[in-house]
């Protein structure tokens, strides 16, 4: 069970992930990369677009415990400072996915799924 467990936490973790990256590498495609008033602001060397299409994450942890490590580029964070461009690429998606979105899909369908776990540890119990 406690293994069933922490694929379960894994899984959820990883679709969060997947998610963030996505709605950050649309953020940095229409904001940084994009139009921007009148002028167009060309695609430097691509290091960040690069780590948001190909970035894996590590998820260890077992049983109630999870940890997601992943790889930014070190300036994503400025990106998001008023004088630095305010462009919500780094803290919105993070926030906004995996600690609201992510968190309540998992406490809300953690009931279905133990639910679904206990009846199926049941019927190999009676066999």
């Amino acid at each position: 069970m406690e293994a069933n467990l922490s694929e379960y936490l894994k899984k959820h973790l990883r679709e969060g992930h997947r998610k963030t990256l996505i709605e950050q590498a649309a953020r940095a495609q229409n904001s940084i990369y994009g139009k921007v008033g009148l002028r167009v602001i060309k695609k430097r060397t691509g290091v960040l677009m690069k780590s948001l299409r190909e970035g894996q994450p590590v998820i260890t942890g077992q049983g109630l415990e999870a940890h997601l490590e992943t790889e930014y580029p070190v300036y994503t964070r400025m990106l998001d400072m008023k004088d630095k461009g305010n462009h919500k690429i780094y803290n919105r998606p993070i926030w906004g996915i995996l600690y609201k979105q992510t968190l309540n899909d998992m406490k809300y369908e953690y009931k279905d799924w133990l639910r679904s776990q206990v009846e199926e540890f049941l019927n190999q119990a009676r066999q």
